[in-house]
C-alpha cells in the first residue's frame, strides 16, 4: 500500500424485490475492506472527498442514490454540499448528539433539498426533531 492508494466501499441497498435501489458509500482505511477504528471526523471527510474526487460520484453510484455517513463536523460545516442533491442521502452517524447546532444544520440540509437518514438509529426523545426530518 502506498500513500496514493485510495480505498472506499459501496454496499448495495436492495428493495423488497431484490433490486438495487442505492449504495451506501463507506470509507475504508486499507485493502482489508473495513474501517479500523480511529478518527471518525477524518473518515467522514475522506469518505466524502473520495466519493466525489477520487472515484467520481457517477462511477460509484451507477446513477442510483448514494447514502453517505457524515460526522458532526462535516454536517455543520456543510461539506456535504459537494454532493449532488438529487442523488444523495445524508446519513447522520449514531454518535451525533441532536443539539441545537446539529438540528439547525439538518434543517439547512433539508431546505437545500437533501434527504436525511439516521444511521443505526435507536429512539430517544431528544432525537424527535431529527426523526421528523428523516
Amino acid at each position: 500500500m502506498t500513500l496514493t492508494d485510495v480505498f472506499i466501499a459501496r454496499q448495495p441497498i436492495f428493495d423488497t424485490c431484490d433490486a438495487v435501489t442505492g449504495y451506501e458509500i463507506l470509507f475504508r482505511s486499507g485493502p482489508e475492506n473495513r474501517f479500523q477504528v480511529g478518527d471518525v471526523e477524518l473518515a467522514s471527510s475522506q469518505g466524502l472527498e473520495r466519493a466525489v474526487m477520487s472515484f467520481g460520484f457517477d462511477e460509484l453510484t451507477a446513477g442510483k442514490p448514494a447514502f453517505i455517513n457524515l460526522s458532526r463536523h462535516v454536517l455543520v460545516s456543510e461539506l456535504y454540499t459537494l454532493l449532488p442533491v438529487e442523488r444523495s442521502v445524508i446519513e447522520l452517524l449514531e454518535t451525533i448528539e441532536p443539539d441545537e447546532e446539529v438540528i439547525a444544520a439538518c434543517r439547512r440540509l433539508k431546505d437545500a433539498g437533501y434527504r436525511l437518514a439516521l444511521d443505526d438509529f435507536v429512539y430517544r426523545p431528544a432525537y424527535q426533531p431529527l426523526l421528523e426530518m428523516a
